[in-house]
């Protein structure tokens, strides 16, 4: 997924939506440093706070773990991880469907 297609996701989600977790800390991913990757951590937040944090990033320069200057795009591929310091996995549709509020209750 890249980062279009992450905020086209969550712009069509309520904005003060309650989610179970926040996006911190982008980064160019360990795997790839192509990447933008973020760190998951279990502290609720809303829709329009990780439409925010992405924003942010985008545009951004980044330094890769092993050197190297990475700027991050629309078209930059989203890694979700636990920590700077390891691989995330992709952002995926699928993902996304298991951890987004359903509408139903927010």
């Amino acid at each position: 997924m890249q980062v279009y297609e992450l905020l086209d996701y969550l712009h069509a989600k309520p904005a003060t939506a309650t989610v179970p977790f926040t996006l911190s800390d982008p980064h160019c991913d360990r795997g790839d440093y192509a990447n933008l990757a973020f760190c998951k951590e279990d502290v609720p937040s809303t829709v329009a706070d990780l439409i925010a944090v992405i924003e942010a990033a985008k545009g951004q320069t980044f330094e890769g773990y092993k050197g190297g200057d990475f700027r991050m795009s629309d078209w930059t591929d989203v890694y979700i991880g636990d920590s700077s310091y390891d691989c995330g996995e992709p952002a995926t549709f699928l993902w996304l469907d298991a951890v987004m509020p359903t509408g139903k209750d927010n």
